[in-house]
């Protein structure tokens, strides 16, 4: 619906304001609840391609935060989708211009939820399951 030119020049705003709206949330569960703004951030990052490469650092911070917090208790498999399309949204179209930033600050969330044996951070089952 819209344009990589008409949403890039607004991109850091709207990012910052989703981001400040999902993050409302004081419990992993209320953080996931409303898998509509994760979408949005992913539709954002996946129109904006290489231009938000400028909100690397912005987007990281967030999605790792909330990487952290939703691998507590993964209770949304709608919203855990759409946060790790985003995740690949902005690995696909800004590591080929920051590689070494997006490796270091991924690597830690990962490592965590792969030691800690997280279940049910993406299950395609649940998500059609619930649709």
């Amino acid at each position: 619906m819209f344009s990589k030119e008409e949403i890039s020049p607004a991109s850091t705003e709207l990012l910052t304001q989703l981001f400040r709206l999902i993050e409302k949330g004081t419990t992993p569960e209320k953080i996931a609840e409303n898998e509509y703004l994760m979408r949005c951030v992913m539709r954002i990052l996946i129109v904006c391609r290489e231009d938000v490469a400028k909100d690397t650092n912005l987007v990281l911070e967030h999605l790792v935060k909330i990487t952290y917090e939703i691998s507590k208790n993964p209770s949304n498999p709608r919203f855990n989708h759409y946060h790790f399309e985003a995740l690949g949204a902005l690995i696909r179209f800004v590591a080929p211009v920051q590689p070494e930033l997006l490796e270091g600050a991924l690597h830690g969330p990962f490592m965590a939820i792969l030691q800690n044996d997280v279940t049910g951070m993406f299950s395609l089952r649940d998500i059609h399951a619930s649709s």
